[in-house]
């Protein structure tokens, strides 16, 4: 059953001159919509009962979408204006020479008579009373709309209104507006979008809390017969981070054998070029015989190219056809039994009418056997992509080869009798073929509208499964040399949305790439700047400061309402610390104070083995949250500019990773139980052995320990060294505080 679609609050603002000097953000965000409509609002340091009701209604609502006009950047222009430090200079106007500083100023520039739009869906309720009272909260936002005097600076003088429209009047108004349209994204990172604030619960309490603090932000202290004037930074608003993009239009179709309910067939995996071929033709001819007055844009839009005309239509524009190859499971064949159907936003063609046009439609496949496409009821099978995924990946594996954009040139010594080796052989040679693939791929990703970086890429022409095919057994019947065909393993430097398709045959089945699982390992931030003498460090607080941070990072991505995952959290569904025996189960922080950075360790890394099915997703959601991440604040251990180090191919290239015998703790090792003997050097060898057991480590030969005490919250802790009869490999993260910085081991040359 589909849930009841809500109505929509439809925000019309108008800029008055075509200018926006909001910095640095594209469209004006929905945050700045939401402090507009306060200070509107507002009546001096009042804000009435039913505005502010109003206002955390609209909070509460998901983030709104946006339709925007086109805009372009202006000319920076560099002003110099006094600095609001006249004080300093004795309070004398004639002196304000001195403290003139520099702004700079990079408008956006758009056609003024093109209005911004902000839809917000309204939730269903229930019950006439609720249902009141949202009506008098939309009431009051209609009536604040019209007050709305700007929008970001000050110079941006702006007009608005408000209504609320249906959905189906809404996606009416979106259509006749010429400008492009943003949906949010349940992601904090996009590929080709933008990362704006939103109001949530809570905006408008921090808003009033950071007006509140700058009417008392001077002080005066008295200290002796000495007054002194203390200023004091009010604190920041809080909003939520939504990743928007311009997400295409999305059909997923079964290709089925006819006459035989449920049955698909399947086409062999190496002719996926003239799969899509004869299916984009026959969706051609019969979009062009029901609207032949479109029949260039049909071109345009399907094959990318007008009739009589060799260049062709932009690639953004372009409908993008992608065979889906069956995969999961290491056993299925890699045939292609369905078919992907993207519309861009910016298409010449209506999504609905390209829908049409396979819908129903009846091809026959390389091998000659009939087929029929079939809306498919069940789009699970898209989630092997990486579509819809609730975060993005950063290791992808093609399952299709790329057609790598000049490469393979002529002019370079290729053996015409073994298509395998496609260049000279030797090892020189070989280094440089990679070089230039990774170059290739670089302007893939670019001709994709990705800009991703690449930290680490695999080229070769074998593929990475084993039911998978050689690359060069693509390019029969293709336009598409032998030498430009490589399967590619990438590892970019954020995670991107699926589905991955690059290279010069994106449009033809070709590049396609399925997301490798939890790519997630190690990861490290270099400590750049901020923080204190280690001496005065709390090795635990700095840990749980990195614990909340990548706690809250997390749960702004999925919702404040939203539970994170236990491997994130370290609780169980009721709210109970996260048991398990032997295994660890979430995940694991530690500040090193030799090498000054910052650990967040997931549990397979800890534990020797490779990541459970369940662990895939919340691994995901861990690795969107750490995108971004360059700032924490820890109280008294300062304020901490961070750089995430790259990320290690081995464990070998890790130094807490290395195989040692001798091991010696970096932060204090607290015991797990409380254990009864002599004396506390004996309790604490008696509990590492216990512990060492319960993480599947062999028992150390010799427990030598030092400075043991009693801590009044944590127990009793000491820093311990462990020798082992045999080398182990780390990390070794021990005892009761191990998931919070306590028990860090180090191995000993």
């Amino acid at each position: 059953m589909t849930e009841p679609v809500g109505a929509i609050l439809a925000v019309e603002v108008r800029l008055l001159d075509g200018r926006f000097h909001g910095e640095p953000e594209w469209p004006p965000s929905p945050a700045r919509v939401f402090q507009a409509l306060v200070a509107a609002a507002a009546h001096g340091a009042d804000l009435p009962l039913a505005e502010r009701s109003a206002l955390t209604f609209l909070e509460s609502c998901p983030p709104p979408s946006i339709v925007a006009p086109t805009a372009v950047r202006g000319q920076r222009v560099k002003t110099w204006v006094p600095n609001n430090d006249l004080d300093a200079k004795g309070g004398d106007p004639a002196a304000v020479a001195g403290i003139r500083t520099s702004k700079h100023h990079h408008p956006w520039l758009f056609d003024a008579d093109v209005p911004l739009l902000y839809g917000w869906r309204l939730p269903v309720v229930d019950g006439e009373a609720s249902r009141a009272r949202q009506a008098d909260d939309v009431g009051a936002l209609v009536a604040l709309a019209d007050g709305l005097y700007q929008l970001g600076r000050g110079v941006d003088m702006a007009a608005a209104r408000a209504e609320l429209l249906s959905a189906e009047a809404w996606a009416r108004r979106v259509a006749r507006h010429p400008g492009a349209h943003l949906q949010p994204s349940a992601a904090t990172t996009a590929s080709r979008g933008v990362l704006l604030d939103s109001p949530a619960p809570g905006t408008l309490a921090s808003l009033i809390a950071r007006y509140d603090a700058g009417l008392a932000r001077f002080e005066w202290r008295v200290e002796g017969k000495k007054a002194t004037q203390v200023f004091r930074q009010a604190p920041k608003a809080w909003f939520r981070r939504v990743a928007y993009d311009c997400p295409p239009e999305r059909a997923l179709f079964d290709l089925c054998v006819p006459g035989v309910q449920g049955q698909l067939g399947a086409t062999a995996l190496e002719r996926a070029v003239a799969l899509v071929e004869a299916v984009r033709d026959a969706a051609v001819e019969r979009l062009t015989a029901a609207l032949p007055q479109r029949s260039r844009e049909i071109e345009a839009a399907l094959v990318g190219r007008r009739p009589g005309d060799r260049d062709t239509s932009r690639a953004t524009a372009r409908v993008r056809l992608v065979g889906l190859p069956s995969i999961g499971h290491p056993k299925v064949d890699r045939g292609i039994r369905r078919l992907l159907v993207e519309v861009p936003h910016d298409a010449p063609l209506d999504p609905g009418d390209v829908f049409w046009a396979f819908s129903g439609l009846e091809v026959v496949n390389p091998a000659g056997a009939p087929l029929v496409l079939v809306r498919s009821p069940d789009e699970s099978m898209a989630g092997h992509y990486g579509i819809g995924a609730a975060a993005g990946s950063r290791l992808w594996r093609t399952v299709t080869p790329v057609v790598l954009p000049s490469f393979g040139a002529p002019g370079r010594r290729s053996r015409v009798d073994d298509p395998g080796d496609g260049f000279e052989n030797g090892g020189a040679a070989r280094a440089r073929e990679e070089q230039e693939a990774v170059r290739s791929l670089r302007t893939a990703l670019r001709h994709a509208g990705i800009d991703a970086g690449i930290t680490r890429a695999v080229v070769q022409r074998e593929p990475f499964e084993g039911r998978g095919a050689r690359a060069e057994r693509f390019a029969g019947g293709t336009r598409f040399s032998t030498a430009t065909l490589r399967h590619i393993e990438v590892e970019l430097d954020r995670p991107v949305d699926g589905p991955l398709v690059l290279g010069n045959g994106r449009f033809l089945g070709l590049g396609l790439f399925a997301p490798v699982p939890s790519a997630l390992g190690w990861v490290a931030f270099e400590i750049v700047d901020g923080l204190a003498p280690l001496e005065s460090v709390d090795a635990g607080g700095l840990a749980r400061a990195l614990r909340r941070a990548v706690m809250a990072r997390a749960q702004g991505i999925i919702g404040e309402r939203n539970p994170l995952p236990a491997l994130v959290s370290g609780h169980a569904p009721d709210g109970q610390p996260l048991r398990t025996q032997g295994r660890t189960g979430h995940l694991l922080f530690a500040f090193d104070p030799g090498r000054r950075r910052l650990l967040v360790v997931p549990p397979h890394i800890v534990d020797g083995r490779q990541p459970g099915r369940q662990e895939h997703a919340p691994l995901a959601l861990v690795e969107a949250a750490l995108e971004g991440f360059s700032e924490l604040r820890s109280g008294s251990a300062g304020r901490l500019s961070l750089r995430r180090q790259r990320a290690i191919s081995s464990v070998d290239d890790e130094p807490l990773c290395a195989a040692a015998q001798l091991w010696r703790s970096v932060t204090p090792y607290v015991t797990t139980h409380h254990h009864k003997v002599d004396t506390a050097a004996d309790a604490v060898r008696e509990d590492v052995r216990l512990e060492c057991t319960r993480r599947g480590l062999p028992r150390p030969a010799t427990v030598r320990v030092e400075a043991p005490k009693r801590h009044r919250e944590r127990g009793l802790e000491a820093l311990v060294e462990l020798e082992f009869a045999v080398a182990v490999r780390g990390p070794l993260m021990l005892g009761r505080t191990r998931h919070q910085g306590g028990g860090l081991f180090e191995p000993v040359a």
